[in-house]
């Protein structure tokens, strides 16, 4: 034989020592290497383990036949001077490789010692290995022979021998280094156990009840004694609930874990809740529920006679008690949404489903910590490492090199141009993240900032990857964060996942629909819908648009011919209303003409009754005074007369009769002057003619005037009055008035006369010769001027009625007849007529415009188009339309009937697939390319499903996972992709509280009794095992990583602008908005301190709502009751807003409340109660409550955030960088970046402005040390452009005044 050769032999049948292996254990490890190819290897199948491990030697070791081997030294321990730990593995082995897939090899690990001249290797164990068939950086290829020696032989001196000493330790001792790289993860593992371990306390419960009035469950326990009872109450403190069969027990009564095995130490029920205040209540023998106390006796009794003795469980010393669990919010949530109605039926189901949520709540066994359940985890993870040492079970070759140091993972050789994408709105960081996802030969890096669509970019790469024909593992630390990934995908026909769980329960809504059957039903719909684009919509959208067009041509026809029509009409008709309008004008311009005429006839035929009666002393003539009527000649000797006499008698008046003949237009109104000034001469005559008597009566003297005289006779006769009266009454009185009238009456006689009054003689020019105290000049004048006054008055008469008998004589000549309009009203009717007739065609064109627009609406066209021009070019098209289909139809007419019939047989996909799925399950669950599941979950539930390797796994918020977590998922193929933000949540050590590992240990050292205090959680172990309980882990190798494997997306589309400033603070401002106009409403405005138009609120809690400084005790440090009150108060305002707006049952808004600890949870679902008629649900908004580590990934319009924490000191308290009793700044960051439209946060702003904040850094290794919030609060002081800050005192004032309807839960 030539060549190089290696000598092997079978293991011993027999152990000849501990560590040695036998044939049957050779057998049994290829039997476990082989389960799933039990079909294509029934010979490995066979309980006959020392024959199975003949067989398999004699298939792989291929005799006389030189074969090409990967040599690996999988030693844990570097002792190549004596032995080795040799792996032989066969890449494309001739017999097993025709059976199983090209991408793995069958390798055999076995003892080779090397201080020998002639070694002989002994396989022990076999193993299937995943990854590239080309030898790994730890593998030497060698081209050899393999040679079996019988018991007691040894190899041939005389042939070369490749297992020489220089060959064994030529192999790279890649073992022992990956050894001594995770020996810190097993230490850590080795610590979590004793921790777990240290923490474990549980109860015995004997029955259980949920009481929904108080959002508890109730368990009935029993305990040793109190001491248990109280060593109890501290464990469950703060801690999330478990309940667990009564099996996980290795005592029925005591909760005592299995020492060695723990690997079947998992919850029956998970994430019950905690433990309520006051939750422990040990039942007296006083108890008022005597019906329990002898339920009680009889089962100590009971047990008592049953007991064993073994049992060392004393019952008659053992206690019982009450405990009172809060359940947790996923319950709570899921209670709060099941419709409450008062119809029985609906009861019932409400009830129904209210119990499938328990259901698998054991009725008896046992309560404890969660972190029980991590026992088992941990052998899992133990036994991962194991295997990872020696790159057993793992099917990424270079895993521990590159999972240690980025710097050793392949790099792409280009990166791929992606032409077709399945989401078309995905922007430029997103494709290139994608792109490198793609290239990464080895591990790629995701950082994805809240609301920058990391779960939209892992939806998008599983497709490509399903489109290149690999298969993807997609894996989460949390459950609905995974479940949220899975919601995301296309549903495509290429794309087909399932979700896989041990506790199905865990799954939520939205992973649902990718177990059991919907995963057929959904499969279904992607190719009746491929199958329908691809083949059937072609010609289905032409034949559509085809019709479509023709019915639309056959609608539009008759429009288009009633519009062509009345357009004729309208024409016509135009023509007509042209002409008639014209005549009507004419008729009207010659009807005017005739009213003119009568008109002014009137008026003339009026002005002369008027001057007839002015004349004749009839009429006042009032209004002649401003008359523009031009007097006849006939008036002319009259006014003449008039005007020259009363120059004559010197009577003033300013018209002249020269200045009358001229001015025409004012003849009238100076007659009327004229006139006035006659009438007043006749009124003052008889004066004149009584003071000519006077004079002529006075002797030559003026006379007394009348008043005088009359005043004369009433003296006189009051004279004789007294006179009388003197006759009976001498009194002094009488004698005196008497007396005073005498001498009144004389000085009245010898009153000297005056004159003539003046106010008579004013109408004349000399009227002052009248008025002089002169009797002899007076009286001759007034005789001669009252002589020509008459004579005046004479000639006037005879001159008036002269004048008046002409005006006569004129009236008789006018002929008044009032013109007819007749003939326009004959012409008005005729155009209105015609009015009509166009009002009639308007209105019908109208109707039928808007007929036209709706048709052209209805087909697609713009309602503004002009329809006569479009339905000619549609005309055109639908021609053009019909040829095309006739042609499709004739190429595809061979193929339409099977096209039609698979969509007739996916017509109801549902139906179909609960009908397939019995016998489709286990081969379409084969066919599946991507498979989901949590990070921890067992890996049985893979093999159970016949899953093994993978081509790519993506993890999502990888952040959130410790390495430990991580590592699983990551041994199952060949590919990963972390996807994650180191500066959202961390991993969390206690959930209850939202405590990370960092928090435990502060909270843990700041214990005052230090008895009560943990001593393995000190600073020392954070240090020592800071990279398996934080996300270090993703923010070092994304930060060593080269460009081409990592991206990071930094456009966010969730929140509005001014909601992502807040959160750019803790990204360094680069996180920018892909979406600024998009409108984000949510409808609530806060009266000055709110509107609809701002988005960010801040109500700082540092002082209550009376202004006065507000803190929380040590005893309830995550409990905040001022904040869960208003917000409470606030819900209640935003659902009367909201309905106001329309909201309702069916169109409800989604609206977050979010804190980081389930017992303030609890206590806004109390306050929420209290003021909400003992209600959870709203009207107008769908509220959850939730903490953030259930709210990572997703969001919500609407989100109120309450911080809790308050010390009750100043703003100008400093603080480390740190936790520092306030919520870590990655679980601020995540809540408030689940606000997309508004963002109320209620917080203490003491805790916070100036506190220090560690910040990793974006672009390079380190943390700064920065005032994150501090800058916020300017930010909303001074800068926000929408929303700002307030004290809980102005916000509360502006709330409605709603006073508790009952009292809380207890």
């Amino acid at each position: 034989m030539t060549g190089k050769t290696v000598y092997f032999r079978l293991p011993e049948t027999e152990q000849k020592h501990k560590n040695s292996v036998t044939q049957e254990m050779l057998g049994k490890s290829i039997s476990r290497a082989f389960r799933s190819y039990k079909a294509q290897f029934p010979q490995y199948a066979s309980k006959e383990y020392e024959t199975v491990a003949k067989q398999f030697c004699e298939d792989f070791f291929l005799a006389d036949e030189a074969i090409i081997a990967n040599f690996a030294n999988l030693s844990l321990q570097d002792n190549s001077e004596k032995k080795i730990s040799l792996s032989i593995r066969i890449s494309s082995h001739p017999v097993f490789n025709q059976h199983i897939p090209h991408n793995i090899a069958v390798a055999v690990i076995g003892y080779c010692p090397t201080a020998t001249v002639s070694p002989v290797f002994i396989p022990e164990r076999v193993f299937l290995t995943h990854g590239g068939m080309d030898a790994t950086a730890y593998e030497k290829q060698v081209e050899t022979h393999f040679y079996q020696l019988q018991e007691n032989s040894y190899p041939p001196r005389s042939q070369p021998n490749l297992l020489s000493s220089d060959f064994t330790k030529s192999l790279p001792a890649y073992a022992a280094k990956t050894k001594e790289r995770l020996s810190g993860w097993l230490d850590f593992l080795t610590f979590k156990n004793k921790l777990i371990k240290h923490k474990t306390q549980g109860l015995r419960y004997l029955n259980w009840q949920f009481n929904e009035e108080t959002g508890q469950v109730h368990f009935l326990v029993i305990a040793e004694d109190e001491q248990v009872l109280k060593k109890t109450r501290a464990a469950f403190s703060r801690q999330s609930l478990h309940t667990f069969k009564t099996e996980v027990s290795t005592e029925p009564f005591r909760f005592i874990l299995p020492k060695k095995d723990t690997t079947l130490v998992d919850s029956a029920f998970s994430q019950l809740g905690q433990l309520a205040n006051q939750g422990i209540k040990i039942i007296q023998k006083n108890n008022s529920d005597k019906e329990k106390l002898t339920f009680c006796e009889d089962f100590r009794r009971e047990s008592q006679k049953k007991a064993d003795k073994n049992n060392t469980f004393d019952f008659s010393k053992a206690v019982f008690a009450d405990v009172f669990v809060d359940i947790s919010e996923e319950l709570s949530n899921h209670i709060a949404k099941f419709e409450d109605d008062d119809n029985r039926e609906e009861g019932k189901t409400r009830q129904k489903k209210i119990n499938s949520l328990f259901k698998n709540m054991p009725e008896s066994g046992f309560i404890s910590i969660s972190l029980v359940g991590d026992l088992a985890l941990i052998e899992r993870h133990r036994r991962a490492v194991k295997n990872l040492q020696q790159n057993e079970g793992c099917y990424a070759p270079y895993l521990s090199s590159y999972l240690f140091d980025i710097e050793n993972a392949n790099r792409p050789n280009e990166i791929p141009e992606i032409t077709e994408w399945e989401n078309k709105n995905l922007n430029d960081k997103q494709k290139s993240a994608i792109q490198k996802m793609l290239a990464a030969p080895d591990i790629c890096l995701i950082q994805g900032p809240p609301g920058t669509g990391k779960t939209t970019v892992i939806a998008e790469a599983c497709l490509q990857f399903a489109k290149r024909g690999e298969t993807v593992l997609l894996a989460s630390q949390a459950h609905d964060a995974l479940d949220n990934a899975l919601s995301r995908l296309q549903n495509h026909p290429e794309l087909r996942a399932v979700r896989l769980a041990k506790s199905a329960n865990r799954i939520t809504e939205e992973g649902k629909q990718f177990t059991g059957e919907s995963i057929l039903s959904k499969h279904y719909v992607s190719l009746r819908n491929y199958v329908a684009k691809e083949y059937l919509q072609p010609f289905n959208a032409l034949s559509e648009e085809t019709e479509k067009l023709r019915e639309w041509v056959k609608q539009a026809e008759f429009v288009a011919h009633d519009l062509q029509q009345l357009r004729e009409e309208y024409r016509t008709n135009q023509g007509r209303l042209k002409q008639a309008e014209q005549a009507l004008a004419q008729a009207q311009t010659e009807f005017a003409t005739q009213q003119d005429a009568f008109k002014q006839q009137s008026r003339d035929v009026e002005s002369i009754t008027q001057l007839i009666g002015l004349l004749k002393g009839e009429d006042s003539g009032e209004a002649l005074r401003h008359s523009d009527f031009a007097l006849s000649e006939t008036f002319h000797p009259l006014v003449e007369h008039i005007i020259t006499e009363f120059n004559h008698l010197k009577i003033n008046q300013p018209f002249s009769y020269e200045r009358f003949l001229v001015e025409s237009e004012n003849q009238t109104a100076i007659l009327y002057a004229l006139i006035q000034r006659y009438r007043r001469i006749q009124a003052v005559l008889p004066k004149m003619e009584a003071d000519l008597a006077r004079l002529n009566s006075s002797n030559g003297a003026m006379g007394a005037d009348t008043k005088t005289l009359l005043e004369i006779e009433r003296l006189q006769q009051e004279i004789d009055e007294i006179a009388d009266k003197m006759e009976n009454d001498d009194s002094d009185e009488l004698s005196t008035q008497w007396k005073e009238k005498r001498k009144a009456l004389r000085l009245l006689k010898e009153k000297p006369s005056e004159g003539l009054n003046s106010d008579t003689y004013q109408i004349f020019d000399d009227a002052e010769r009248f008025t002089q105290n002169n009797p002899e000049a007076v009286r001759p004048l007034l005789m001669q001027r009252i002589q020509k006054l008459k004579w005046f008055q004479q000639q006037y008469q005879s001159l008036a009625l002269a004048t008046v008998w002409d005006l006569n004589n004129q009236l008789q000549g006018y002929d008044l007849q009032l013109p007819s309009d007749e003939s326009v009203r004959e012409k008005q009717a005729d155009l209105e007529a015609l009015k009509e007739d166009k009002h009639q065609i308007t209105e019908r064109g109208r109707l039928k415009k808007q007929q036209a627009a709706q048709i052209l609406t209805d087909g697609g066209f713009s309602a503004e188009a002009d329809f006569l021009k479009e339905f000619a070019e549609q005309q055109n098209r639908l021609n053009e339309l019909e040829n095309n289909l006739q042609d499709l139809q004739t190429k595809n007419r061979d193929f339409m009937p099977l096209f039609t019939r698979w969509q007739e047989i996916l017509k109801e996909p549902e139906k179909s697939a609960e009908k397939d799925w019995s016998e489709l399950e286990k081969p379409f669950v084969g066919s599946c390319n991507l498979v989901a599941i949590t990070c921890n979950e067992n890996e049985r539930t893979l093999t159970d499903n016949n899953f093994d390797g993978f081509d790519v796994v993506i993890i999502d918020e990888v952040s959130k996972a410790t390495p430990l977590e991580m590592l699983l998922p990551l041994m199952r193929a060949k590919k990963a992709i972390l996807v994650g933000d180191h500066r959202q949540l961390p991993p969390i050590f206690n959930e209850a509280d939202g405590l990370t590992f960092e928090d435990e240990v502060e909270q843990n050292e700041a214990q005052e009794n230090k008895q009560d205090s943990d001593t393995d959680l000190t600073e020392d172990n954070l240090h020592k095992f800071e990279k398996m309980v934080t996300a270090s882990l993703f923010k070092e190798l994304f930060e060593k990583a080269p460009e081409s494997l990592r991206e990071r997306l930094n456009i966010q589309f969730r929140m509005h602008p001014d909601i992502m400033k807040m959160i750019n603070y803790f990204y360094e401002r680069q996180l920018t908005c892909g979406n600024p106009d998009a409108k984000r409403p949510h409808g609530i405005e806060f009266k000055g301190l709110l509107s609809q138009k701002d988005h960010v609120l801040w109500i700082d809690t540092t002082d209550d709502e009376k202004g006065k400084r507000f803190s929380i005790n040590d005893g309830q440090s995550n409990i905040n009751v001022l904040e869960a009150r208003m917000i409470a108060k606030t819900l209640v305002d935003m659902n009367r807003q909201l309905e106001t707006l329309g909201y309702g049952k069916d169109n409800k808004m989604k609206v977050g409340v979010v804190s980081f600890y389930q017992p303030q949870c609890r206590v806004i679902r109390d306050e929420i109660r209290k003021i909400n008629k003992d209600k959870l649900s709203f009207s107008a908004i769908d509220v959850e409550i939730n903490t953030v580590i259930r709210y990572q990934g997703k969001e919500k319009p609407i989100i109120l955030l309450s911080l809790v924490k308050n010390n009750g000191g100043d703003r100008t308290q400093k603080f480390r960088a740190g936790r520092a009793n306030i919520a870590r700044f990655e679980f601020i960051n995540v809540a408030m970046s689940r606000a997309q439209n508004l963002l109320l946060i209620f917080g203490a702003r003491n805790m916070l402005e100036n506190r220090e904040v560690k910040l990793p850094r974006m672009d390079k290794a380190g943390y700064d040390k920065e005032m994150v919030y501090k800058n916020m609060f300017k930010y909303l002081e001074h800068w926000a452009e929408t929303g700002g800050i307030c004290d809980a005192k102005e916000f509360s004032a502006i709330l409605p005044n709603i006073q508790p309807q009952q009292k809380g839960r207890r």
